[in-house]
C-alpha cells in the first residue's frame, strides 16, 4: 500500500509516529510536568491568560484582521478572571 508518494505504508507509519510523539505527546507531557509543579492556582490564572495573550500576539502581523467580537468575548473573559483573581482569599 502506498500514499501518492510511493513510499510503502510502513516508512509512512514510522513518520506519522514520530510527528506525533514530537508533536503531540511531548508538549502534552511537559505541560503535564509543569502542572504538577506549580499550585493549581497558578495554574488557573496561566491558562486562563492563554487567549488574551494569543489574542495580542496575533495582532501583530498584518497577516491577521482584528475582530472586535473576538476582542470583546476575550474582555468578558479577562472580566471574569479579575473579579475571581480579586475575590480570592489572600
Amino acid at each position: 500500500m502506498t500514499l501518492g508518494s510511493g513510499l510503502p505504508a510502513i516508512e509512512w507509519s514510522v513518520y506519522l509516529l514520530a510527528v506525533t510523539m514530537i508533536a503531540v505527546l511531548a508538549p502534552l507531557y511537559l505541560l503535564q510536568v509543569g502542572i504538577e509543579r506549580c499550585d493549581a492556582y497558578t495554574v488557573m490564572v496561566t491558562m486562563a491568560a492563554l487567549p488574551i495573550l494569543t489574542f495580542i500576539i496575533e495582532g501583530f502581523p498584518p497577516l491577521y484582521a482584528w475582530s472586535w467580537l473576538t476582542a470583546a468575548g476575550i474582555g468578558v473573559v479577562t472580566l471574569f478572571l479579575r473579579v475571581d483573581v480579586m475575590a480570592k482569599p489572600s
